[in-house]
């Protein structure tokens, strides 16, 4: 008598990440689990904007926007640059721009599920 209940473990094994790349993952994700962090993304998502501008833009002191820039900046989610005294952030490349329209879209197509039941 088999343990297995079916082949599919041994299929499904052979996809499975190593530890590092499921760890890496999971903190990649976790970063998304903020609300600010989000909507710090969404306003980067088809233009760059300033420290600054962000603070004023999600109601909130500049110093917490720039923590969580300090964040999605080491996850490699935004990418900067200096122009005279000022920092602009943009989406560091167009994965995350897909990531979060996919994103996007998969809420938005829940909602209009949701409300057709």
């Amino acid at each position: 008598m088999k343990d297995l209940c079916c082949e599919t473990p041994e299929k499904v094994k052979e996809l499975l990440l190593d530890e590092e790349i499921s760890e890496n993952l999971s903190f990649f994700f976790k970063t998304f689990s903020e609300p600010i962090r989000i909507k710090i993304l969404l306003a980067m998502l088809h233009t760059e904007i300033c420290v600054q501008d962000l603070a004023i833009l999600l109601e909130v002191s500049q110093p917490r926007v720039s923590n969580q820039l300090k964040l999605l900046k080491l996850n490699k989610l935004v990418k900067f640059r200096k122009e005279k005294n000022n920092i602009y952030y943009s989406l560091d490349d167009k994965h995350i721009q897909d990531i979060l329209n996919i994103g996007l879209d998969h809420i938005n197509h829940k909602k209009l599920y949701k409300d057709c039941e």
